[in-house]
């Protein structure tokens, strides 16, 4: 893709911004599975590195970095930001999420490290695994957000099939979700945002889905017109921004569902009812610039302008060999600035 290339359609247009990230010459990133920003529109990126939390200007100028101590323990995943400050980290690989400052300092951790939930769960090489029933907090979770009560919701996860409901002091108040294709059931809860009143849009990753709830669980809606939705991103203007991994023809769903189309990667732009207003479609080389090479976390700023983090390697662990579909050095954060 170009400097001066578009994507998307209509009212929502964006121009990619070719080396953003200026950060040290000796770094690098890996995988960037999460990204958010906060109220100043500096941009937090959860890297799967030896620095876990690398802090940018909204012109890519390198602020800073926190976390180096325990980036080997903890296998970052999706990250959140309020809009007073606090952060929100998910720890796949010890079961925790933990609460920041913006500064990194810790103030609370939700979850005891290294103790799942019993889901019968079990990672085998060479397998997809499964989930057998649902738990209590946590198996692999992958995010939690708050919502405008001031109450706090997780997405859990990769070895759980639920979504967790907690006061603002971090006591649980209530679960939902079984693993199954039916409505209310999970296939990989692998994100959630919450919307001005109320509603919590999960995304139900392996099902091709975004399921919709009220606060305490009751099923609002489904919409079925998604491929493998990663992460939503809503922004002031009452869209969602909806980050796809896509999906090949003829490939099944963790429930055995065959899909009948390609999907590449994607961006749609989406009302709060599922509409999609524009589809944005980077280039379809995921190793060059502005393409996706295995989508996962996308943030949008105050000016509309997004964010987008991707997990190319085929470990988590080191030695961090990369997958054989993706250039090692492909971009793994790339801002996409609108044009009005």
């Amino acid at each position: 893709m170009e400097a001066n290339m578009l994507v998307g359609e209509g009212d929502y247009r964006y121009e990619l911004t070719p080396g953003w990230e200026r950060r040290p010459a000796d770094w690098a990133n890996r995988d960037v599975p999460g990204i958010a920003v906060d109220a100043a529109d500096r941009v937090y990126c959860f890297t799967r590195s030896e620095h876990p939390v690398i802090v940018y200007e909204r012109d890519g100028t390198f602020v800073g970095t926190w976390g180096d101590a325990w980036y080997s323990r903890f296998l970052p995943h999706l990250i959140t930001i309020t809009a007073d400050g606090r952060v929100f980290l998910a720890g796949d690989r010890d079961h925790t999420i933990r609460e920041f400052t913006l500064a990194g300092e810790l103030v609370r951790t939700l979850g005891e490290a290294y103790v799942f939930s019993d889901t019968g769960y079990v990672p085998l090489a060479g397998q997809t695994p499964r989930v057998l029933r649902g738990a209590g907090p946590f198996n692999r979770p992958t995010q939690l957000v708050v919502a405008p009560n001031g109450d706090w919701y997780a997405t859990d996860g990769y070895g759980n099939s639920r979504v967790h409901h907690f006061a603002p002091d971090g006591e649980l108040l209530r679960s939902w979700g079984e693993p199954g294709n039916g409505p209310g059931e999970f296939a990989l809860p692998h994100s959630l945002w919450v919307s001005a009143d109320g509603r919590i849009f999960v995304c139900d990753r392996e099902n091709d889905r975004v399921q919709v709830f009220g606060p305490t669980g009751d099923l609002l809606a489904i919409w079925s017109n998604c491929a493998m939705p990663s992460q939503l991103a809503g922004h002031h203007d009452g869209v969602v921004y909806l980050l796809e991994v896509g999906h090949r023809a003829g490939t099944r769903t963790v429930f055995g569902v065959l899909r009948e189309a390609d999907i590449p990667a994607r961006i749609t732009v989406r009302d709060l009812d599922g509409a999609i207003l524009a589809t944005l479609l980077p280039d379809p080389d995921p190793n060059a610039p502005g393409g996706l090479p295995n989508p996962h976390g996308i943030a949008v700023d105050s000016h509309g302008d997004l964010y987008v983090g991707s997990i190319p390697f085929l470990d988590i662990y080191p030695p961090y060999r990369p997958n054989p579909r993706f250039d090692p050095e492909c971009a793994t954060i790339q801002k996409f600035v609108r044009r009005r």
